[in-house]
């Protein structure tokens, strides 16, 4: 019996969810704690900066794990109050905290597990507007934020950059 229950510990898997209270982080953890796997959770609404690199390489540093992974991101669909809005009337500011967030956040995330774990894998969120735009028809006259769609075409990318890599 001992035996059998070192083998069950060592196949639990350690797992970082990044994003972990939003639609599909919840659904994530939510499946892999019911295989007894440990989740560390991780999101904004628990008190969790991913946009400051301090507390990123802080944390990675000291919390190892098997697999990590990331499903935030700045998306425009959570805005309830938002007006209609164009390509016209999206400001350059909106953009950059798209490709910020999206981007060179997840970036950090993504490097400071690497740096800290000998071995593991790394999955990574993105959308199908990173691969197709969406069409304004879908948004009732609106449009989808543009830095939205190219900051996820960018998550594609840089997740086959990282597996080439590491």
């Amino acid at each position: 019996t001992k035996i059998c229950m070192s083998l069950m510990i060592e196949k639990k898997r350690k797992i970082i969810v990044t994003g972990s209270e939003g639609l599909l982080g919840s659904e994530i953890s939510k499946y892999f704690e019911s295989k007894n796997d440990v989740v560390i959770k991780f999101d904004i609404k628990l008190g969790h900066d991913l946009s400051n690199e301090k507390f990123v390489k802080s944390f990675f540093k000291n919390n190892h794990s098997n697999y990590l992974v990331n499903c935030f991101a700045l998306n425009d669909h959570v805005d309830t109050k938002r007006k209609k809005r164009t390509l016209f009337n999206f400001s350059l500011e909106e953009f950059r905290s798209y490709l910020e967030l999206n981007l060179v956040t997840l970036f950090s995330v993504c490097r400071e597990f690497v740096k800290n774990n000998n071995s593991g894998s790394i999955v990574n969120f993105s959308s199908t507007y990173g691969i197709d735009s969406p069409h304004p028809d879908l948004y009732d006259g609106s449009h989808k934020d543009i830095g939205y769609c190219v900051s996820k075409a960018g998550v594609l990318n840089m997740t086959k950059y990282l597996s080439v890599h590491f």
